[in-house]
């Protein structure tokens, strides 16, 4: 019957995945109890496997993007620049204060989560740790932060002047009205989504040739062992350096001005 129920369901794999789990933790904590003595849910059969393949962009697909939307409107530069550079989850990028970006120290402290105007904890604790601020990524965040009229430590670094920048963009309607149809018209065809940019930050790092666990801890997955995720941990020159790797690939965006266009002249960028 779980099994016919889950089938019935709208929802991935994985999130069926999960609702099994929560039903055996349920009948688990019962067993510890003593209200039963058996846990039939360790019998029901779902797959966590993915119904299609997730989807990254090239290089020259985040250049041809981001060239396009050098001439629109900020914040959507500044928000696909960091999301790409940091590999920052959705309502992690979107939760970000300028107090959490210390620039002294060249870091970003990942200490809320914003999701459909909820404020919460990140993901997991190993999502608290702090990820560089390499000077590419700091000069653009230092032009934004001159732009924006919410620019005060506790003001959303994204703040939506919508809400008078009590609350940050929305992301979907920023995505679907600004980001997704810049791509179109940079002759981007895949149906990307914002975790899209996270993917392809592993995958510039990694093609790069940052190491593995070098990447984990840039993007703050969870290690397969304790060992590893606990106590294995690459020194900050070296996640500086990796940060550096994917921004270096970018357009020195900061040394231009908006109004031109960066394949005139002297002004092609590197890709």
């Amino acid at each position: 019957m779980v099994e016919r129920w889950l089938a019935e369901i709208s929802g991935a794999p994985a999130t069926k995945a999960h609702a099994r789990a929560v039903f055996g933790m349920v009948f688990r904590h019962a067993i510890r109890y003593e209200y039963t003595f058996i846990n039939p849910i360790a019998s029901v059969r779902q797959t966590r496997k993915r119904m299609f393949t997730p989807v990254m962009l090239e290089l020259t697909e985040i250049c041809d993007l981001l060239r396009e939307l050098w001439t629109h409107p900020e914040p959507c530069f500044t928000l696909v620049f960091t999301a790409v550079v940091t590999g920052l989850r959705r309502g992690e990028l979107i939760g970000l204060k300028w107090s959490d970006i210390d620039f002294e120290k060249k870091q970003i402290n990942i200490v809320r989560c914003w999701v459909n105007k909820i404020v919460g904890e990140p993901k997991t604790s190993y999502s608290r740790r702090p990820i560089p601020l390499g000077d590419e990524l700091a000069g653009v965040l230092l032009r934004w932060r001159s732009i924006t009229p919410y620019n005060a430590e506790e003001d959303w670094v994204f703040g939506s002047p919508m809400s008078f920048g009590k609350e940050p963009y929305w992301p979907d309607s920023m995505f679907y009205k600004r980001i997704r149809p810049a791509a179109l018209k940079a002759g981007i065809m895949k149906e990307f989504g914002w975790h899209s940019f996270r993917r392809s930050t592993a995958s510039l790092l990694v093609s790069g040739g940052t190491s593995i666990r070098t990447t984990q801890e840039i993007l703050r997955h969870a290690s397969p062992t304790m060992t590893l995720g606990t106590y294995a941990q690459s020194v900050s020159s070296e996640r500086m350096e990796a940060q550096r790797s994917i921004a270096s690939l970018l357009p020195n965006w900061t040394q231009m001005d908006p109004r031109e266009n960066p394949n005139d002249g002297n002004r092609q960028p590197k890709c």
